[in-house]
Order: C-alpha cells, then structure tokens, then sequence
C-alpha cells in the first residue's frame, strides 16, 4: 500500500504524523507502513519513525490495522463534525470515523440546501407527545443558549432571540441567500410566530474546517461493523477499510455514535428511492449493539416530505425535484384541487406540530383523496407560492419546463412521501452514554426526538456538542482496557463468511436488498395499516429464513468490493427494518408522523418509548421510560 492512500495537505500533516497520533498496540508483531485512506493528522511530535508508529499487527489468524485515540466519533454528519470539533477544544485526541469519501459520505455528501431553523418564541412549537421530555422547548431554548454562551451577544441579531446564526456560521457555512446589503436572507412564512430559517447551510464547508485542526484524525472510506465490546465496556470499533479490504481496529477511552437514519428500509419508486437520506445508512453500529445486547428504541419513529415522483429518473431526488413541507400547507391540495391544510380560525395550526401535519396528510391519502402514487398535489401556479418556496425548488421549475416539458407554474405537481428521517437509537442515560455498555456514547440516542421524528440542524449540533461534552469527560479518566483478539477474529471470520458464501450461495446481495426495501417500504410509510405491518412482517422473516443463507458475493475480491459491503449492510438492514415493523405493529396507536387507521388516535397507554430486544430473529418488546436532560445545567465551558 503507497502512500497516495493517504489523502490532505502534506504541508499540514505527514502520514507519520498520522501513524503516531493514533498509536499503536503493543504484545503482537508491528509493521510499518500502515498506510490508511484519511484525512487530517494528529499533533505531530518529532524523533518518531515508521518502526515506532506501524500500527500492522500479525496473528496466526491474520492481519490488522490497530489505532488508538481518546476519543472515536462515528460518522461524519451534522452531529458528528459536531462532536469531533468540540471535543479535540478539550484536548483529548479525536478519531473520526466516516464511511463514505470525507466530505462526501452521510448528510455532508448529500450536501443540499438546508435551513437552518430557531425559534424565538418558546412557546411555539407543542408537545407532540410525553414521549420524549427533551422535545421542542427545552432542546429549542438548550440551542439558544449553547449558541449564545459560544458565541456571546450579537447585536444585529438580538431580535431573533437566537445565536445559532453565528454558531453555524463559526463553523465554516456559508448562506448564499442574502439581501441587498450583503446580510444573509432570513427565509420564514410564518414570522408573525417568530420561526426563523436560513436557507444554504451547506455541510460540505463545515468540513474543511475538521481538516484544520491539529487533534483531529479523520479515516475515510471505512466501513465499521461492529463495536469491541468487553465486561460491559466499549474499547472503540472495528471494520473494513473499503478501498483495500484490510481490517481496522480503533481503540478509544470514549465512542460516539452518530451514524444518522437508517431511511434506506423505506423502498424504491421504479429506479429511485423513497428516501431522502443516502445509501450508507444502514444502521450498521446500532444493530453491532443489538446484537450485543443494547435494547433499540424508537424504531417507529420517522420523518417524511413531499417530493416529485416523476419523472422516474429523478424522483425523490431532493436537490432536483419539486416539492413542499409544513411550511408549505397554504400550497398543499388534494386530487380534487382542494386545499385541505388551512384553518382560518388557527392559521399556524399545521406549522406548529408536524406530526399534525403529517397526519392529516395521511388521513386525506386514506380517504381517497389522494393521488395515483399515494401522495398529494403542491400548486405552485401563483407568485405568492412561488416566493415561499424553497431555493432549490424555485431554481427547479425553470429545469422541469425546459427539460422535461413540465410546466409547474400551470400544472399541479404530484408529490409522494419520501422518508427523511428514521429514529432507531440504542438506550441511553441521561449522559447520552447506553444503559448496557460504558464508554459508548450516542449523538441522537433514544428519546431525544422520539415521536417529532426529524431533528432540526441546530439540535443536531446540539445532540453531538452534548455527547462530546459527556464523552469527554468520561474519556479523561478511563482507560484502555486490554484488547482482546479474540473479539477481533470472531468478527473477521463473520465478515470472511458473508465474502466467501458464492459457494452456498444463489442470491446476489442487490436482489435481497430490494426485497427488504419493497417489504419495508410498503409498510413503513404516512399510513401504516395493520394488514401491510403483518404482511411485512411475515416478508421479513421469509426473507431471513430463506434468503439471507443464500446471499453469494460474486467476486471474493478484498480491494473495493461494493457487493461485500452490501452484504454486510444487508444483515443491519434486515434486522432495523424487522425492529421497525415490529414497533409500529405493538404501538397501538397513532402518534407522530404516521396514522395507524384502526387506532387513530393517540393512547394514553402508549405514552413512553417502546424498546427491543433479544436477538435477531426474536424480539421481545418492553415500555420504557427516557431520561430528562438537564439542560439549563450543563457547563459547556468545561469541554470548549
């Protein structure tokens, strides 16, 4: 392995400056030359060589790469620049973790138009249930006041109430939406209840800001699929580094995880999927700790939008379709042309709880008066409608006329549900830590969403500062524990078997993956029927029975095999999906963003989490009561 695996700015970082931050194990064979597919070095610390840095370890059963840190965050998202960021101001070393290309991998890849939202008036948003106690206000007002206490006074903003402005903006974003005197455009329909969004919160800047600091680490490119887990403790991660198939062990004092929505369960539309989110969310690290042992919750819980469906080609494409959102309901009509989400007498009611919104989206789909596609109709005919849409949709109309010969100023526009977000979180304390293991930490753990289902970018930022600022402080007295290899081969011989069943197998890993998604998916959306919950239910299992031991890899390649990675995936996917059926079927209710017709309304005997467990294959379900943050008393300056 060459050093051109080794991707930054050699003016910056050296690949030994890398090599040496991390660490190395001792008690095996080392070699240098440890080459690793990253970005981003450690502090560097002079007189070290290869010999003293490799971090090559030799077994009778094989060879690793084995890294150490402080700190090891899980995914490259909002939540986990986040989280790296804040946690190398406390001077511990910080590993990051990210699946796909940096910069290119989880919602940075996905890279479209986000608002960034803040809410003035506390008293706005409502409770959508007693599920999750750190809903809307307090995790609202927790914002405010981390971006206030980072930032400090901001007179030009003072008005809105919130700094999350400069918090965003601090950390590399840019807003290319701005007004005549150069300030950044404030995007809002409803500023009578004082909601503020800006529009062109693009992650993609937020992370060349990661490659700048000296205690960051970040290893691209690689795929992880288990946690070391030991007496009860994580000792970091494990996994593939895609590009050349060797096996990475990343040992840490302290483990974040902040790995997104598994929305890739939700199915395809023709050639496009039904999700907002990116192929790489699998929920590979929740599902390590199912099978550890974690109970998951929340699994029921989803987020939705309305977006284009034709044409095909480009359907559910977020950046490149059309749609519209709660903010949009005075726009939104029903195949008869009918607005049906306007309330004269509560013009906000809609904005105000999503869940509502979505529901009643539902409720119109059910009654039949939706569309062929099972969505809903957005008329963008007017100016006013037009003018309160969002940037990329108004820049869209203009490529539909001329391209597709689609004129949406004339026509109604037919709009699927497209998921956004998916909950699905290991059990975590109040601490943000899991009930089952110390050292593991989790960015969006259970309950910190619950049924509002889509966490704004300002609460995302928060969730990962907040498992940082735990994390860190755990990771400064721990220790690492001894590795065990053992641990380590049983994970490599899994992963060998998944590589090398073409001999068992007949089924390509594309073929399960798209019965998992159409049996998911046709249970999974805005209406969730007690009928299509079984029936995928039964599909599931059918599946893992039947079809999971004949899953074949068709080339035992290590170096960029993209359909051993999809059988990996396949097992995680599997098993969240099942999770997520399961939830959905026991909660016998409607509640959040989707309406269960024979229960249609919410009960009071469902008021809680529903958590998971047992092992794959067989679940046992359980109520559960989620912490209380508390916030107003946490001290951010102990991790800045």
């Amino acid at each position: 392995m060459d050093d051109n695996m080794f991707v930054g700015d050699s003016a910056a970082c050296s690949r030994r400056s890398f090599l040496k931050g991390v660490g190395a194990t001792a008690g095996f064979t080392l070699l240098a030359g440890a080459g690793l597919g990253a970005t981003g070095c450690a502090p560097q610390e002079d007189g070290a060589n290869l010999a003293e840095t490799g971090h090559t370890v030799v077994t009778p059963q094989g060879t690793y790469e084995v890294y150490e840190t402080d700190m090891l965050v899980c995914g490259c998202g909002y939540a986990g620049m986040s989280a790296a960021a804040n946690a190398a101001k406390s001077g511990l070393n910080v590993t990051v973790v990210e699946k796909g290309p940096f910069g290119s991998g989880g919602v940075a890849g996905m890279n479209f138009d986000f608002l960034t939202t803040w809410i003035y008036d506390p008293n706005f948003y409502q409770f959508d249930s007693q599920i999750g106690p750190v809903l809307n206000q307090e995790v609202n007002l927790a914002a405010r006041r981390y971006a206030e206490e980072r930032n400090g006074a901001n007179p030009a903003c003072s008005g809105q109430g919130q700094q999350l402005d400069l918090e965003v903006l601090n950390k590399g974003q840019m807003f290319p939406e701005r007004n005549e005197d150069g300030s950044y455009h404030i995007f809002s329909d409803i500023e009578a209840a004082k909601i503020y969004m800006v529009e062109g919160s693009f992650p993609r800047h937020e992370t060349d800001r990661l490659t700048a600091s000296p205690w960051l680490t970040i290893a691209d490119q690689t795929m992880l699929t288990d946690l070391i887990v030991k007496d009860g403790v994580c000792q970091g991660a494990m996994g593939i580094h895609l590009p050349t198939g060797a096996f990475r062990v990343f040992r840490a004092k302290a483990t974040v995880m902040a790995t997104g929505g598994t929305c890739w369960i939700n199915g395809w539309n023709t050639v496009a999927p039904q999700s907002g989110s990116v192929p790489d969310n699998t929920s590979d690290l929740e599902m390590s700790a199912f099978r550890h042992g974690a109970l998951i919750v929340d699994s029921e819980w989803t987020d939705y939008d309305l977006i284009t469906v034709y044409p095909t080609g480009i359907s559910c494409g977020y950046p490149a379709g059309l749609g519209a959102d709660s903010m949009s309901v005075g726009y939104i009509k029903d195949r008869n042309g009918d607005l049906f989400l306007v309330d004269e007498d509560d013009p906000l009611k809609y904005q105000k709880s999503r869940s509502l919104f979505l529901q009643t989206v539902g409720q119109c789909i059910a009654d039949g008066r939706g569309s062929d596609a099972g969505g809903v109709y957005v008329d963008y005919s007017t100016e006013e409608a037009r003018s309160h849409i969002r940037y990329f949709y108004r820049r869209n109309i203009d490529l539909f006329r001329d391209t597709f010969g689609i004129d949406p100023t004339s026509d109604l526009i037919e709009c699927g549900l497209e998921m956004i977000e998916h909950q699905g979180s290991i059990l975590t304390d109040e601490k943000a830590m899991s009930r089952e293991f110390a050292g593991l930490f989790c960015a969006r753990g259970g309950g910190m969403t619950g049924a509002a289902g889509s966490p704004g970018v300002s609460h995302n930022y928060l969730y990962g500062n907040y498992a940082a600022h735990c994390a860190a402080e755990y990771a400064k007295t721990a220790e690492l524990g001894e590795l065990d290899f053992a641990l380590i081969e049983a994970e490599r011989e899994r992963l060998e078997a998944i590589r090398t069943n073409a001999a068992e197998g007949d089924l390509r890993p594309v073929a399960i993956r798209r019965a998992i998604q159409k049996a998911a998916g046709s249970a999974m959306g805005i209406i969730r029927t007690t009928e299509a919950l079984e029936a995928a239910r039964d599909e599931l299992a059918r599946i893992r029975r039947e079809d999971l031991p004949r899953q074949a890899v068709g080339s035992p390649s290590l170096a960029y095999n993209m359909e051993w990675k999809e059988a990996i995936e396949n097992y995680n996917l599997l098993t969240i999906a099942e999770l997520s059926v399961l939830a959905s079927l026991t909660r016998e209710e409607s509640r959040g963003s989707y309406l269960r017709p024979e229960f249609p309304e919410p009960s009071d005997d469902w008021a809680c989490s529903l958590a998971i467990g047992g092992t794959e294959g067989s679940y046992e379900t359980e109520k559960v009561e989620m912490p209380v943050v508390d916030w107003e008393s946490i001290d951010w300056t102990q991790t800045a």
